[in-house]
């Protein structure tokens, strides 16, 4: 059977309310300042240009007047203020999530075309 995308619209904001109501660049820095992720230098993805590796409180410094995108793995501290929808937690399906990656830029971010190797679940937080 062919894969076929759906639209949740709502999902996230109803199971992840911490994300909503929390995740101010204020709140990342204070609780997640010390994480360190890689970010792409430019918003257009070049998966050739060498990555910075940053703490989080010094990407918030930057990434409203810098040309940065961080797209990294979700840091397990970070993973208790998300949550998977309960249908998703039936059946095994949590045994096969691979990883969690966090896509945050100001806005304005371009990805090449492109297919990935595996089914993903895109769940879109503000932008």
């Amino acid at each position: 059977m062919p894969a076929r995308p759906v639209l949740l619209r709502g999902a996230a904001k109803k199971y992840s309310p911490d994300v909503f109501n929390k995740w101010t660049d204020k709140y990342l820095e204070e609780h997640f300042g010390e994480e360190s992720f890689d970010v792409e230098v430019g918003k257009k993805e070049n998966r050739d240009d060498p990555l910075r590796h940053m703490k989080m409180k010094d990407y918030l410094k930057e990434y409203h007047s810098g040309d940065l995108y961080l797209v990294d793995d979700l840091k397990a501290s970070m993973m208790k203020d998300n949550n998977l929808l309960p249908i998703l937690k039936q059946g095994g399906y949590t045994d096969n999530l691979g990883e969690a990656v966090m896509w945050f830029s100001s806005g304005g971010t371009k990805s090449g075309t492109h297919n990935d190797e595996y089914e993903g679940l895109n769940c879109l937080f503000d932008g």
